[in-house]
């Protein structure tokens, strides 16, 4: 019997089933791009249609603004570079985007996601790359300037920086981290700053690298030390300027917030890790001082903007977060004002924290270089203030060259 017919039967059936499945996958094919280029469109419509975000709440800054077009900017380059940090910043759904990217890199076996390393202990720190040092000797230039003339005035001046989370929490990150750089910062840090004549030079990354308390110094979300770690680097202030200091136990710790999210939990996209605890070391007569900011008039009792403990950016509960100018002092049972020795802080965040310990020896000027236009040597003069210190992270240093303007009115 001929057995041909059958064969090609099967081939024929071979043949469709090919034909068939092609014609699946070529459909297939063209949903996956009509939906890419549909979801393209759409995100173009979007970034058109939706206004431009001014503010990130999630990570606490402010976005890139569409930016002017001009030849010049073209040119030079600056243009192009802000036109895609505008398009990162305002991008549709951002910070779904920004989650979604964090668990896609740790599912991978990564411990890392834009910039953020994921530690041990419940612990998300930033880290930092390659330091700007043309910015940071900017401001060097200025912060050694101002020793004359705090020479001339006759004041104390002590310049402390604060250590990153990624220089002093090196027993939580991964074991082949990379620490020479920042090793190296600090050592440019201390050939610049620590035989300057009327300086004090105060590395507080130190003493918090090798503290062995197993206290938490550093908040696990976010860059900044919490209260017990501001405690720290207060005192270690005081200690230098002579004032008196006072140790845990003489504050009574509240809990201000036990859902405290901070920067880096924000940028990391890790959003299964476990929020922070914002605590405010109280202690008697704390409501004796009166916190005054420059920039509203807003005057309140105490260290503490309670409202904010209600938003995302809870750690500007403390002195009411970013202005040029705040005064801290303490009031008699009158309400007038006290009179006691004046400490000008130049500082960023990291100081705002360390106002209730500082407080108890010295009324505070809180001065933010980013803010503040006017000559800092002339208000140390008009305040006749006892001293002076500058407060800030190393980041702050190499960020902007605002104290660059230490120099104006020496």
């Amino acid at each position: 019997m001929d057995k041909r017919p059958e064969v090609n039967t099967a081939q024929d059936e071979l043949l469709n089933l090919q034909r068939s499945l092609s014609q699946e996958t070529k459909t297939a094919d063209r949903i996956t791009v009509i939906l890419f280029v549909v979801l393209i469109f759409a995100l173009a419509a979007l970034m058109i249609i939706l206004p431009d975000r001014e503010f990130s709440e999630q990570e606490n800054r402010y976005l890139q603004k569409q930016p002017e077009f001009t030849i010049k900017n073209l040119i030079d380059g600056s243009y192009t570079g802000k036109v895609g940090d505008y398009f990162a910043d305002q991008f549709p759904f951002r910070d779904a985007f920004v989650a979604i990217k964090g668990a896609a890199e740790i599912a991978q076996g990564k411990r890392e996601n834009n910039s953020v390393t994921l530690a041990s202990d419940g612990y998300i720190i930033k880290r930092g790359g390659y330091p700007d040092y043309e910015t940071a000797d900017k401001n060097l230039s200025g912060i050694i300037a101002f020793a004359d003339g705090a020479g001339r005035l006759g004041i104390p001046y002590v310049v402390a920086i604060a250590g990153r989370g990624e220089d002093v929490l090196r027993d939580k990150q991964p074991a082949l981290y990379p620490r020479d750089i920042q090793d190296k910062a600090y050592e440019y840090l201390r050939d610049n700053l620590d035989s300057v004549e009327n300086l004090s030079y105060l590395d507080l990354r130190a003493p918090f690298a090798a503290d062995e308390s197993g206290e938490q110094l550093y908040y696990k979300t976010d860059h900044h030390w919490t209260s017990r770690g501001a405690l720290m680097g207060a005192n270690l202030i005081l200690k230098e300027l002579g004032a008196e200091t006072h140790d845990y136990s003489y504050y009574s710790p509240e809990t201000a917030s036990d859902a405290f999210y901070g920067t880096t939990w924000s940028s990391g996209g890790m959003k299964w890790v476990k929020p922070d605890t914002i605590e405010f070391f109280r202690f008697e007569g704390d409501e004796e001082f009166v916190t005054h900011i420059d920039d509203t008039g807003v005057e309140y009792k105490g260290f503490y903007d309670r409202a904010y403990l209600e938003k995302k950016d809870k750690y500007s509960s403390f002195i009411g977060g970013n202005n040029a100018r705040v005064d801290i002092y303490k009031v008699d049972e009158t309400g007038a004002r006290v009179e006691r020795p004046k400490l000008v802080l130049l500082k960023d965040s990291f100081a705002h924290s360390a106002a209730p310990f500082l407080a108890q020896s010295y009324d505070l000027i809180y001065i933010d270089l980013r803010y503040y236009k006017d000559s800092v040597f002339k208000l140390c003069k008009e305040e006749a203030v006892s001293a002076v210190a500058v407060l800030v992270n190393f980041d702050s240093l190499e960020s902007s060259s605002t104290f660059g303007l230490l120099k104006m009115g020496l």
